[in-house]
């Protein structure tokens, strides 16, 4: 069997809010292996997007251990850790809070071809154009702002930002929930036909089930920062076991149905 690309033990994290203390992950563990799309639902307030921020080390763990590529994520500093974040990239709901509101979308993707090394100074401009066209949009594209370009097109953006540091793993922070159905679809076959092509592994996050299940190898459910069932998503689907993913089905009409439908 291959060996896991991300290995989580124990991971937990609390916050103090009001003179309380909340525990938002509490001794969560799970892999990915390269090549899986592991999806993570949940409820608002489950603890999905907190995990997030500690896989990229935005926030820092109470205790727990990540490993990444066979090193410890915990551990890495300095010039270990900006080579080791090329290999882990993040897509969030809104790339507006992560993009310069100045800058152009050939700036965005510029950064981190300049800040990781990925591509020589003179090959750069190619290379924007490249990524533009591995996401579907055109080269023309480079030289508008990024408030200039609708939001399909930005999430897109933030895709191909992603792609330029050659990235092992991508985590999707409710990446397409903004979207409407037709531009989310477009979007998921994109992340689909990226991760055929380039054996890229997805943390996929999100509070609808029916969108992770049309990308996930395997799914876990958060509730009050736990992993509480872990399974295939149709599994999860047809026959729930923990209350938070029964919340999940019953949230979306349609699954609710179709599992009707089958019995």
């Amino acid at each position: 069997m291959t060996e896991p690309l991300l290995e989580i033990s124990g991971l937990s994290k609390t916050f103090v809010s009001g003179g309380r203390r909340v525990s938002a992950v509490e001794s969560v563990s799970f892999d990915i292996r390269p090549g899986e799309t592991v999806g993570l639902v949940g409820g608002s307030g489950s603890g999905k997007s907190t995990l997030a921020r500690l896989l990229l080390r935005l926030t820092p763990p109470e205790s727990g251990r990540i490993r990444f590529e066979g090193k410890d994520w915990l551990d890495l500093s300095g010039n270990a850790l900006r080579r080791a974040r090329a290999r882990l990239q993040m897509v969030f709901q809104d790339p507006l809070a992560a993009f310069n509101p100045r800058a152009t979308v050939a700036d965005v993707l510029m950064d981190p071809l300049r800040i990781h090394g990925t591509v020589v100074p003179a090959a750069r401009p190619k290379e924007v154009e490249r990524l533009l066209e591995r996401v579907g949009l055109p080269s023309a594209l480079a030289e508008r702002s990024v408030l200039d370009v609708s939001g399909g097109q930005r999430q897109r953006v933030a895709i191909a930002r992603a792609l330029a540091t050659r990235p092992a793993l991508i985590v999707l922070d409710e990446a397409v929930s903004a979207l409407d159905v037709s531009v989310r679809r477009k979007v998921l076959e994109l992340l689909v036909a990226l991760q055929k092509e380039n054996g890229l592994a997805y943390l996929f996050i999100s509070h609808d089930l029916a969108v992770v299940r049309a990308v996930s190898h395997r799914v876990l459910v958060m509730d009050a920062g736990r992993i509480v069932e872990a399974a295939t998503a149709s599994r999860i689907i047809e026959d729930p076991q923990s209350d938070a993913a029964k919340a999940l089905v019953r949230a979306v009409p349609k699954l609710e149905s179709e599992n009707d439908a089958a019995t």
